[in-house]
């Protein structure tokens, strides 16, 4: 999706990459991993905290950008109260809606285990332990809602987001993001231009 988005979207001429290439593309990516995970320890560190920062900083990144860069943005009453009942799926329920949609926030939990296992290699275990796995969850919880929240606020045609035809072919998040950059984009150039 990143390869078509990146290259023009479907409807602008962007190259869709076919399901061998994506394979390709994944074991690259696979076999990259286990080079790095073969190196000395002290590397592994750096590459973990370039991890670390990398995804701290893209998320801060995005937060900041998505509302600031979007030419139109959902109300704060649709952030929080709309549920999309009319999803073609057949799913009506807001309390399944609702369920539904928390799980998407278990990505940025991510990580949060590491503290456990390095239980045994901290000082005062017993209680920096346990602090340590809650602050995470703590945290993680809190932000991944703030970048969610962020998110959702470029989300203001929900069919055109789920549509095939789109340039991301149907991919909400992508086609969101997309299309709050896109437009900006296009904005800037017309201004700057003028």
């Amino acid at each position: 999706m990143i390869v078509l988005l990146g290259t023009g979207g479907a409807n602008g001429g962007g190259y869709l990459a076919s399901k061998y290439v994506v394979l390709a593309i994944h074991a690259f990516f696979l076999v990259l991993h286990g080079l790095i995970n073969s190196l000395p320890i002290r590397w592994l560190s750096w590459f973990g905290k370039l991890g670390a920062f990398w995804n701290t900083a893209g998320a801060f990144t995005l937060v900041i950008l998505i509302p600031t860069v979007a030419k139109e943005r959902a109300s704060a009453k649709f952030i929080f109260t709309h549920f999309n009942d009319d999803n073609g799926m057949g799913i009506h329920g807001k309390a399944y809606i609702l369920a539904l949609g928390l799980l998407t926030s278990q990505y940025s939990l991510l990580g949060y285990d590491t503290s456990a296992h390095m239980i045994e290699e901290t000082k005062n275990a017993d209680w920096s332990g346990p602090m340590g796995i809650i602050t995470s969850v703590a945290l993680s919880t809190t932000f991944g809602w703030i970048f969610l929240v962020a998110l959702t606020s470029i989300v203001t045609d929900i069919p055109y987001l789920l549509d095939p035809a789109n340039d991301a072919g149907g991919y909400a998040v992508a086609q969101a993001l997309y299309t709050a950059f896109d437009r900006s984009t296009v904005a800037a150039s017309e201004g700057s231009s003028a």
